[in-house]
Parts: structure tokens; sequence; C-alpha cells
């Protein structure tokens, strides 16, 4: 029992020893980045294409997951999103980044 007299949570399964082995593997240099689910969605996109998605929170979170595929693969974009085009599904674009601004000569 804890504290607040309730009883502890279960623990988890015993680790089979039978499973263990020692190997001599590198530490990586970095973290593990597994793909994405929607990376061969992704791949097939050009600069100026939409996805269209269900309305609501799903433009969001593809928009987020195509953000990380363009870092991952160096793809100089903006990404922009509409949770409701207008016709019951969301939109996420692949946009050229806007060339900076000159500044006027006075």
């Amino acid at each position: 029992m804890t504290k607040d007299n309730k009883p502890k949570a279960p623990a988890g399964k015993p680790i089979d020893l039978n499973l263990l082995s020692i190997c001599d593997d590198e530490m990586p240099a970095e973290r593990a980045k597994p793909a994405s689910k929607y990376g061969p969605l992704f791949s097939k996109m050009k600069i100026g294409q939409a996805i269209k998605c269900p309305a609501g929170s799903t433009a969001a979170k593809l928009a987020n997951s195509l953000r990380t595929h363009a870092d991952r693969n160096g793809i100089e974009c903006v990404i922009k999103t509409m949770s409701d085009y207008g016709d019951g599904f969301g939109r996420v674009w692949l946009l050229a980044k806007a060339a900076p601004k000159l500044k006027r000569a006075a």
C-alpha cells in the first residue's frame, strides 16, 4: 500500500534473462529518426501542391509531420494549413519560401 492507502499498481512482466545478451554495438551519433507513415505521400508532393484531408485537427497534425519531413530531407519550403477549406475538407500546402524583401533606397 502507498501513503494514500491505495494498492500499488502491479509490476510489469518480469524480464526473461534468456532474451538478454551482451554486444559491442557502438553508440549512435544521433537519435534514431523513424520514417513517417506519411513519407511516401509527402515524397510525391511538389511545391505549390496541397493535401486534402478531413476537416478538423487533421490538417494541423499533417502539417507538423510535413514540416518534419521537409526538415529531414532539406526541402526549403513553407507549410500552410486551413482546417476547413469550405468544402468539408482541410488543406495542407507545401509552398516555396518567399524571397527576402529588398530594402528601398532612400
